[in-house]
């Protein structure tokens, strides 16, 4: 169900942002660096893709492969509690060097169900080594709330760097080829020992002069229907009194 869940969210973002202009074109890779966050859901997801198309070897050996991923500081929720809450976190500079081992021939091999995070990146400038994307200010509010949204779907759960989150996944029993492939349990184990956890949904990181514009999206999610239930249904259910993402205007 949670899938099914995450699928939606997708679904109704990459609808709702199909519109904005943008820079990106097949081949631009410059913004696939090792820098990219997924939670256990996302993770699961792309794993899933890996075994429906047979591609156990292949990951097996990009997760042999790659360089140790730096972990995030913070989830996306625990930093918005932060805030809302008026403490300060100093957070050190993003570090965007490294190529995401998921990259080849300019092409990613698992575009299909790249993380949120990727399929959020865009800019309506071409990307430079060294220079940052340019979109407007509500695109980068819509995308915090909704990666907010994919972090509500499963609080308690492991998140972080992708390929931590895919290594310590490779442990779970859906996944035993590839941790036969890896042969290296205390490497998976470690990655799991490193995750982050996702938190709970404290609230939204909105300004007023993006309300208006990423509001109705947020509603459009909430009110999708999966299996017959609204997603704010299902956040609903899951949650204690008052904690469910509802969206006033």
């Amino acid at each position: 169900m949670r899938l099914a869940i995450l699928e939606a969210i997708i679904s109704v973002f990459s609808a709702w942002s199909s519109g904005m202009p943008v820079a990106c074109r097949r081949g631009c890779t410059t913004c696939c660096t090792a820098n990219v966050t997924v939670t256990w859901l996302e993770g699961q997801r792309i794993h899933r893709f890996i075994r429906a198309n047979c591609m156990e070897e292949w990951l097996a050996r990009q997760l042999a492969g790659a360089s140790p991923p730096r972990q995030p500081q913070t989830t996306v929720n625990a930093f918005a509690e932060a805030c809302l809450a008026g403490r300060e976190i100093a957070l050190e500079p993003v570090d965007f060097t490294g190529t995401c081992p998921f990259l080849e021939d300019s092409l990613c091999c698992i575009y299909e169900v790249r993380p949120f995070s990727c399929l959020s990146f865009a800019s309506q400038v071409p990307c430079i080594p060294g220079h940052h994307a340019r979109v407007p200010p509500y695109y980068m509010a819509a995308t915090t709330a909704v990666s907010q949204l994919i972090e509500h779907l499963e609080p308690g759960s492991p998140c972080g760097n992708m390929i931590t989150v895919l290594l310590a996944l490779a442990g779970t029993p859906a996944n035993r080829r590839v941790a036969e492939l890896l042969d290296d349990p205390e490497k998976i184990r470690l990655s799991r020992k490193g995750c982050l956890t996702a938190r709970p949904l404290p609230g939204f990181l909105l300004s007023e002069e993006d309300r208006d514009t990423v509001l109705p999206l947020l509603d459009r999610i909430l009110t999708t229907k999966v299996r017959g239930r609204t997603i704010e249904e299902f956040f609903e259910d899951r949650s204690p009194a008052g904690d469910s993402p509802h969206i006033e205007g």
